[in-house]
């Protein structure tokens, strides 16, 4: 597929709402605190509107081409922009802060970033942030090239850029990143939603509900509470009879035996293994009801 070049035209929207990108695969992999992979589905499909330019991503966006000219000044070799697919895996790509194929002899992937102080410091003590990391990863696998120069830049800061050099990891590319972006990627094309995260919610702000939840995590507390007491005063009862019935003041002690549960799953997997051809036959999916569903409720700790 032709890259188009103008990246405000609706053709490069459309590219990459049909590509996976090096900043998309952060959120892919949980590792971005700003967005999910649900979120994200939503905005390359047009259910959601693309995240707003904050005042962190226009300055970012601002500094970038100054970082570039201090990166390629200490590197002494420009990398210049560029955005690339991957040759095999047409849905995997890249819009690179910087390329350079022969950089040392062996080529590298430039990755810019204009972050906080706290962020800008661990690339100081020589470490690229995981979301980071993943990012550079992908786009020397989108290159094919085995090596990623990532460039932190805070003018803020007693030194104000850090360069971090990575090699490839191929075990977490084939073990991780891969099989998460083809399965995000498989989302896309049949349009099924990847699984949502505990911050994939909708937020309800009216009195009644505040009210209501109010009313629910006192009466869970009591419950809760209530449930404790009972096991342990009903194990204080138990621990005063000689493993008898019994009864005293408004209650009554009866002991009662049961047969064990039969574990089916167990069942039919050694019936599988000693009766292939009726295992197949009988199989548990085939006696399963149809699908329940439920409102669970949880109290958020989070808030």
């Amino acid at each position: 597929m032709r890259i188009p070049q103008d990246q405000s035209s609706e053709a490069w929207l459309e590219w990459r709402r049909n590509h996976i990108g090096s900043s998309e695969l952060p959120i892919i992999l949980g590792e971005s605190p700003w967005c999910t992979p649900y979120e994200l589905w939503r905005q390359k499909l047009g259910f959601a509107p693309p995240p707003a330019i904050n005042s962190a991503m226009k300055r970012g966006n601002e500094l970038e081409p100054i970082v570039r000219q201090l990166v390629e000044k200490q590197l002494g070799c420009s990398f210049p922009p560029q955005v690339v697919e991957h040759k095999d895996i047409y849905w995997a790509s890249a819009s690179l802060d910087g390329i350079n194929r022969d950089f040392r002899g062996y080529g590298a992937v430039l990755e810019i970033k204009c972050p906080n102080r706290d962020t800008h410091q661990i690339a100081l003590d020589g470490t690229i942030p995981d979301r980071y990391l993943s990012q550079v990863r992908w786009a020397m696998f989108v290159t094919g090239l085995n090596h990623g120069i990532y460039a932190s830049y805070n003018p803020d800061s007693r030194k104000t850029l850090a360069l971090v050099e990575c090699e490839m990891d191929y075990d977490w590319l084939m073990e991780k990143a891969l099989p998460a972006a083809g399965a995000f990627y498989t989302h896309l094309a049949d349009m099924t939603e990847p699984e949502r995260t505990e911050k994939d919610v909708t937020w309800i702000d009216t009195p009644y509900f505040a009210e209501a939840a109010a009313q629910w995590l006192n009466a869970k507390r009591a419950l809760d509470a209530a449930k404790r007491d009972e096991q342990a005063w009903r194990q204080a009862l138990i621990e005063q009879t000689d493993d008898g019935d019994c009864a005293g003041p408004g209650v009554v002690l009866r002991r009662v035996n049961r047969e064990g549960s039969i574990d089916w799953t167990k069942l039919h997997r050694e019936l599988a293994e000693a009766h292939p051809e009726i295992a197949a036959a009988f199989h548990p999916d085939r006696y399963r009801g149809e699908q329940i569903g439920y409102w669970k409720i949880s109290e958020d700790r989070h808030r």
